[in-house]
């Protein structure tokens, strides 16, 4: 008679350092209608200990654009303000985030391993544009805020060490500066000074105006 052994489970490599990868789609919301759909990357080194993970990320993204202009009432743009009669723009719009983060994953045994995660960093949006729609891009709105990030993904390990699966991430920045002008100079204020002396139906209509990052990818781990 066969006796039929079980094949012991796989212990897949759930503590110490690891790398991280990702790249797929993301954009910035209703701020950003140039560029509806940009693409995005990002870079993480943490360390885990059991359930909770913690380390440091930097993700970017961004597209070129060619805007044909319109004319009337558009979205609230990266400076938190309306666009009227927009004329025709050709530029490039550029996402970077950095942050350190911390991180749940729940599951202690099997292929899955999903997680939750907060981060609290840097934020910087920049728009470089020809505002004529031709020459060079010599005009500039950077935006710089303190960010918060929250993500969750569903990574599945392929081997002892590496697991590959979908996250998605969201960007929540707050105060911080703009500036807007040619070259790399322009005139900058704080983002409260931009609420001054504004009643609160435009209070409302530039907060909701005001760029949300997000991005959907798949990332590769690596469980060094």
């Amino acid at each position: 008679m066969q006796l039929l052994v079980a094949e012991p489970d796989v212990e897949f490599d759930r503590s110490g350092p690891r790398l991280s990868v990702a790249g797929g789609v993301g954009g910035c919301g209703s701020s950003c209608y140039q560029v509806p759909i940009t693409g995005s990357g990002r870079f993480e080194f943490g360390y885990r200990w059991g359930l909770i993970s913690a380390g440091v990320a930097t993700s970017v993204g961004g597209a070129p654009y060619e805007s044909a202009g319109f004319v009337g009432s558009g979205p609230a743009g990266p400076t938190g303000a309306t666009a009227s009669g927009q004329e025709a723009r050709r530029g490039s719009l550029l996402l970077l985030s950095t942050d350190v983060f911390a991180q749940l994953n729940p599951v202690r045994r099997g292929r899955l391993d999903p997680f939750f995660a907060a981060g609290f960093g840097y934020h910087r949006l920049a728009d470089r544009y020809a505002e004529d729609g031709e020459g060079p891009a010599d005009q500039r709105i950077v935006f710089n805020a303190p960010a918060v990030r929250l993500s969750v993904g569903l990574p599945i390990f392929v081997s002892r060490g590496i697991s590959f699966g979908p996250r998605i991430d969201q960007i929540l920045p707050f105060s911080g500066s703009m500036c807007a002008g040619g070259g790399n100079g322009g005139d900058c204020e704080a983002w409260s000074q931009r609420l001054d002396g504004i009643n609160a139906e435009g209070r409302r209509v530039i907060r909701r105006g005001r760029e949300r990052p997000w991005a959907v990818s798949f990332e590769i781990r690596l469980h060094l």
